[in-house]
């Protein structure tokens, strides 16, 4: 009788450890569920998006620095450029202090000029005053 129902409990058991195997997942399932116990998939899940994220992070990297070379160039030229105004900006700046300057010296020759004029008539008045006072007291 011990080997028949060693038999029995044997078969029945077969029979169900489909059901106590579900029933065994779903409890496990269940328990890493409530405790939120990662699994292999989200240690997997985890890595791939960690490692979109480097490329991604690597890609930005890579883009700021040529950015910033760039960027560094484009300042060297402006101040290449600068130069180059300000040097063209000084000869017509000295122009219009050039052109003041002569036109003030043609202006003072103008005046010495007309000083002088001025002068010769007077010497000449007096000159001609002389004479007269001369012929007068004669």
């Amino acid at each position: 009788m011990g080997s028949t129902r060693d038999f029995l409990v044997t078969a029945m058991s077969d029979a169900m450890l489909p059901l106590f195997k579900v029933t065994l997942e779903d409890v496990l399932l269940e328990t890493l569920n409530d405790r939120k116990v990662p699994t292999r998939t989200d240690f997997q899940e985890l890595r791939d998006v960690v490692n979109r994220m480097r490329g991604q992070t690597s890609s930005a990297q890579n883009a700021a620095t040529r950015a910033d070379k760039q960027l560094a160039a484009l300042e060297a030229r402006v101040a290449v450029l600068e130069a180059r105004l300000v040097a063209l900006e000084e000869p017509a700046a000295a122009a219009p202090a050039a052109r003041k300057k002569a036109t003030t010296k043609k202006a003072t020759a103008k005046k010495a000029t007309a000083k002088k004029a001025t002068a010769k008539k007077a010497t000449a008045k007096k000159a001609t005053a002389k004479k007269a006072t001369a012929k007068k007291n004669g």
